[in-house]
């Protein structure tokens, strides 16, 4: 298999604490599987503070996942590329 989604085995400490510290500009996930984990893995303790985080998404599908989970900022990226991504940051450094 070249390609599996699964929840990730990692010390999330480190990432908790910058969560609850919001010490991130933004989050980006290119599945709604990776909404899914991190949501798990920062546990719902820091569900508030994840949900004020502006999330960058691949598609409409996984933006009605994350509107539905609780995200407020939801940006789609017109293509699943490095560039797009790059190119969403540049545009939104004003409004992170």
């Amino acid at each position: 298999m070249a390609y599996e989604r699964i929840l990730p085995v990692i010390d999330v400490k480190p990432a908790q604490a910058a969560i609850a510290d919001h010490a991130f500009d933004c989050i980006i996930t290119t599945s709604a599987t990776g909404v899914e984990n991190l949501l798990t893995l920062c546990g719902k303790n820091l569900h508030p503070d994840l949900f004020v985080t502006p999330l960058f998404v691949m598609s409409e599908r996984i933006k009605i996942l994350a509107e539905q989970l609780g995200f407020r900022t939801i940006v789609v990226l017109p293509t699943a590329s490095n560039e797009a991504i790059i190119d969403a940051l540049i545009q939104r450094k004003e409004v992170l």
